[in-house]
């Protein structure tokens, strides 16, 4: 799979929720949460995945997103994340510092879909999941424990509900 390329949805495979930013407007430090339906539409959905490198059986990014000509990465939130649900990630204004690179590693698991693991490339063993509130219409993200279980696993379309604008 290419994590380079067009605008995608990141979707998680629990629940089916689709990574954005909490209050639906993209600024330096906006925390990043996940959606589940369409009255959220209207918030930024679509991600920009740019590989940087690999690391093992790593492939390292910046994953990016845009609101009104201005673009944002996704950072960790720490120069030393935790496993915790108090550390989330966040957007932050591009610097190259190593908080705002990402690694993804494939998990088959998913029976024929592309999963993948999504940590922080300070802190491999944290991923990036969903908080406790399953039931919920949107929860916050937060770096969890790394391994394959189902709101730990993401994966990207870019056809899935094409009535997201962005």
């Amino acid at each position: 799979m290419s994590y380079e390329g067009e605008k995608q949805l990141i979707v998680n495979r629990l629940n089916g929720s689709r990574l954005t930013v909490q209050g639906g407007k993209c600024f330096d430090g906006a925390l990043i949460c996940s959606v589940r339906y369409a009255n959220y539409d209207h918030y930024p959905q679509r991600w920009t995945t740019r590989k940087i490198g690999e690391v093992d059986e790593w492939t390292i990014c910046h994953v990016e997103i845009s609101q009104d000509g201005k673009t944002f990465r996704l950072d960790a939130g720490s120069d030393e994340p935790k496993i915790s649900p108090a550390s989330q990630p966040m957007l932050k204004e591009p610097n190259d510092s190593d908080r705002q690179k990402w690694c993804f590693r494939s998990d088959w698991s998913g029976e024929g879909t592309h999963l993948v693991n999504i940590a922080p490339y300070l802190n491999r063993s944290a991923g990036l999941g969903l908080r406790d509130d399953f039931g919920l219409e949107w929860t916050e993200a937060a770096l969890v424990r790394n391994f394959s279980t189902t709101e730990q696993l993401w994966y990207f379309t870019a056809t899935y509900r094409n009535s997201i604008p962005n």
